[in-house]
């Protein structure tokens, strides 16, 4: 984690609003557009940040469902995933976050209807109603906080209405896509209480197909489709100065992902070849079949749900909005952890190998305007609990592969059977017997406080000038513990034999790995602030320097 203290560099930008649009956006009345990019209503035309807007038409008509498929929409974004569909990542003008480690946190921070979401890939699901979306580049940490180096995507979500109305929606499309969402909304009480309830079900076959050799996988495909949500929203209003939205949502996915397509056939492939009955690889590699090689489940299995109150009290001093959520998230995945089928090493889904967030988030914000100054100040207060479990498991042909690779050579390029246990002086087949490996248990709390404000006095009706400062104060501490099942038995009879081999005492095999726990704590705290010029010069052209 980067210290908290942040300075802007320097920019000049001078653009039409236009040309924070997509193209596809841009018969849109721009004096019609209204987005939150400052924490409070603003014509994006007179926002001076850059920020690209997609409204619900828009977004319906390209089919965009989640953060992934906003990379449709939004130029400069792009939304991936690495070895599992939890791993996703976004990236803004090719700045992000990367990396399958879920402490690391993300560079772009992820916030819908005012909540922020713990990791990109938590936020991976179903978007539901989207009003608009909103891609903020660059560092934002003033007013939306750490993990906004690069940039923020902000969702704005329909809410409950006094007028009915319902919706639904059917998809049908190619790989055996289908699925459909629904939505009602209307008055509870008159003028008082409203609701409305959505719900949404996907489904699409593998993207890719599987060689599964001797299995236990029995799944010949990878990489679909198979999810549900439903969100549910109340929106009380006591008065004409109050409102409450009370939104709660859970979404349940049983998925397959993620299996490696191979860009080229490595030296090992004829020890593969002789470990699994299909090959164990694509020999040679052809990347346009679409063909994998696993003999082991790539599940991944995901529920994530939460709770917010959002309320709005407007006073003389301004709008007070004050958010509280609690949110939960988890995965529990599998994996072919050597990408062939041969039954190297793999990753069970008991639940060894998982990752859970709980986060706890409180925010109260004040927005107003006196005369030509605009302000906005508050409090956030986060908590976040974050649980990993990790497992490397030795399939059956571990060993056998080990020593093979070991004493392969130009003369012999499949190498010797049965050359780990001359290592370790074990009989053959007991330095690394199957089902048996390393697991090991992360536990982080993370606890953020911080206060921030932001003005901006506008000179005239054309020049405006803007202050910002945020204080944030964050305190992190690491439980870790690690367990070699078997001890680490092959690498620690190697060594009693004055045996040093690397390859024999890998991390998941050492025994200095053995019951062995670890703690550590960060505090951090510092400034983060923005000093900026904008300039008015047409009602369609804004330029700013911050």
């Amino acid at each position: 984690m980067t210290s908290a203290s942040l300075a802007r560099a320097s920019a000049l930008a001078l653009a039409a609003s236009a040309f924070a649009l997509p193209a596809l956006a841009q018969t849109a009345q721009l004096d019609e557009i209204v987005v939150t990019a400052e924490r409070r209503e603003s014509p994006l035309q007179r926002t001076p940040l850059s920020v690209s807007v997609a409204a619900q038409p828009l977004l319906s008509g390209a089919g965009v469902v989640d953060i992934k498929d906003l990379a449709i929409v939004t130029p400069g974004l792009l939304v991936a995933s690495t070895s599992n569909q939890t791993y996703t990542t976004a990236r803004i003008r090719g700045v992000g976050t990367v990396g399958d480690n879920p402490g690391l946190e993300s560079s772009v921070g992820v916030v819908v209807d005012g909540v922020f979401r713990a990791r990109n890939g938590v936020a991976l699901g179903d978007l539901g109603e989207v009003v608009r979306t909103e891609v903020l580049r660059g560092p934002q940490s003033t007013l939306f906080g750490q993990n906004t180096s690069a940039g923020v995507i902000n969702v704005v979500t329909a809410g409950p209405g006094f007028d009915f109305g319902a919706t639904g929606e059917v998809t049908v499309g190619d790989h055996g896509t289908r699925g459909g969402s629904i939505s009602v909304t209307g008055p509870l009480i008159e003028d008082r209480l409203a609701g409305r309830l959505y719900a949404a079900v996907r489904r699409r076959d593998g993207l890719y197909d599987v060689r599964t050799g001797n299995g236990p996988r029995t799944e010949t495909d990878d990489q679909n489709e198979a999810y549900e949500t439903v969100r549910g929203q109340l929106l009380w209003t006591p008065s004409a100065t109050i409102s409450n939205r009370l939104s709660a949502d859970f979404t349940h996915r049983d998925e397959r992902c993620c299996i490696g397509v191979q860009q080229s056939t490595g030296p090992t492939a004829g020890i593969l070849a002789l470990l699994s009955p299909d090959g164990g690889v694509m020999n040679p590699a052809d990347p346009s079949a679409r063909t994998g090689y696993a003999n082991r489940d790539t599940n991944t299995r995901i529920k994530d749900g939460g709770v917010s109150l959002h309320t709005k009290i407007d006073t003389r001093l301004g709008l007070v909005e004050l958010t509280t959520a609690g949110r939960q998230w988890r995965a529990v995945l599998s994996q072919d952890w050597d990408f062939t089928s041969a039954d190297i090493a793999w990753r069970p889904d008991d639940g060894s190998w998982s990752n859970r967030f709980r986060t706890f988030s409180e925010e109260a914000r004040l927005t107003g305007s006196r005369g030509a100054v605009d302000y906005t100040g508050g409090v956030f207060l986060l908590r976040e609990t974050l649980l990993r479990k990790d497992a490397f498991l030795y399939g059956s042909a571990y060993e056998d592969y080990l020593g093979r690779v070991l004493t392969r050579s130009t003369a012999n390029p499949v190498g010797l059977a049965g050359y780990v246990s001359t290592l370790t002086g074990l009989p053959v087949g007991q330095s690394f017997v199957a089902g048996q490996g390393a697991l090991d248990t992360y536990e982080q709390t993370a606890t953020t406080a911080a206060l921030f404000g932001q003005t901006t006095w506008h000179a005239t009706d054309k020049l405006g000038l803007t202050l910002g400062l945020r204080y944030s104060h964050i305190e992190k501490d690491l439980d870790a513990r690690y367990t070699n099942t078997d001890g680490g038995k092959a690498c620690a009879a190697a060594l009693a034999r004055g045996v040093v081999n690397a390859t024999i005492c890998l991390p998941w095999a050492n025994p200095a790995f053995n019951n062995l726990s670890r703690s550590e704590g960060l505090t951090d705290a510092g400034w983060s602030g923005l000093a900026r010029v904008e300039y008015q010069f047409t009602p369609a052209v804004l330029g700013y320097v911050s």
